[in-house]
Parts: structure tokens; sequence; C-alpha cells
């Protein structure tokens, strides 16, 4: 079914077996395969251009309380431009920069912000009230490994010990690798 209050641009494609409710606006070049649940519950879902939302995908633009008082407590969730939401991926995140990936599986809570070129690993698990920073991929297990990428270095973010194969910092969290 489709949107009471759904606006879809010219050049945009929703499959016909997409569920979308609520106000929601689907910019040029978006693509929303069958079987993904689109659902604006807390205020408008503003998709930008050129995304491409895959079979089974969450997104939910989610009230923390039952409902909303008024218009004004509505929040809308901003999705920037080129962000790829694999197969079976669930997001809440309140604001999605750009040139984002949403691996298969994963989840991602409500009020989290994330940056643009990151990459939310198969599986993970994003807690609520997180803020990812550009070009920062997170994986592993609770989300618990973050690699920043940064031109000419990666540095790594972990809870396991990989000293052996990294020269750690003097912080004891950061390892660094020059490619």
């Amino acid at each position: 079914g489709q949107a009471a209050n759904l606006q879809v641009e010219k050049g945009a494609y929703v499959s016909p077996e997409a569920r979308l409710s609520g106000t929601i606006v689907v910019r040029s070049g978006c693509i929303i395969h069958p079987k993904s649940f689109i659902l604006a519950e807390a205020g408008p879902i503003f998709i930008g251009p050129n995304n491409i939302i895959e079979e089974n995908c969450i997104i939910i633009n989610q009230a923390s309380t039952k409902g909303i008082a008024t218009k004004q407590d509505a929040k809308k969730m901003q999705i920037g431009h080129s962000n790829h939401f694999q197969v079976g991926c669930q997001v809440r995140a309140q604001t999605i920069g750009d040139c984002n990936t949403f691996e298969m599986k994963s989840t991602t809570e409500e009020n989290c912000i994330i940056g643009s070129g990151c990459t939310i690993g198969m599986g993970v698990v994003l807690g609520t009230n997180q803020a990812v920073e550009d070009n920062t991929t997170v994986f592993g297990p609770n989300a618990n490994n973050k690699v920043l990428l940064m031109p000419n270095k990666i540095i790594y973010y972990c809870t396991t010990n990989i000293s052996k194969f990294f020269t750690k910092s003097s912080s004891n969290k950061a390892f660094s690798c020059d490619l």
C-alpha cells in the first residue's frame, strides 16, 4: 500500500509491493524495492535523490512515546543522497548524510545521526542517540568496532586486542597503519 501523503519525483521508482505510510517525499533517481516498509509516524521522511532501498528494508520515523501531541512536536527524518539500504536493514536514524551503506540486517536505532561516506556493517546494532562521524565504518558484535577512514591512513577503534597487527597509539584504544 502507498502512503496517503506520498510525493514521488519524476525519475524515481516505488514498487507497488512496497509499503509506505505517512508523509514521505521520494526524490528523483530513488529505487524502492518490493517488500520494503517505510513508515513516517512521528513526522515526515524526506528521501534524497539516488537512494536504493532494497527488499525487506524497514525505515521508520518513530515517535519515542505513543502519539505526537502537536504538529510542532513532529520530527522529520532526513535522508541525504546516494545511500544504499541493503536487504533487511532497519533504520530509525533521525539524520542520514550522503553516500552511506547500511549493510544487510544492520539496525540503526532512533535519534542516531549518521554522517556521510559511512558503512554500518552487516548485523550491526547501533543503539539509540549515537552519532557516527563522516567516513566511518562500524562493524562487529554490538557495534564495538569503528574504523575512521582518512586519506592514506586507517584508524581502528576496537574493543579487541589487535596490537599484533598494528601500532598502538598512546590512547591504547587507537591503532594506525599507513597505507
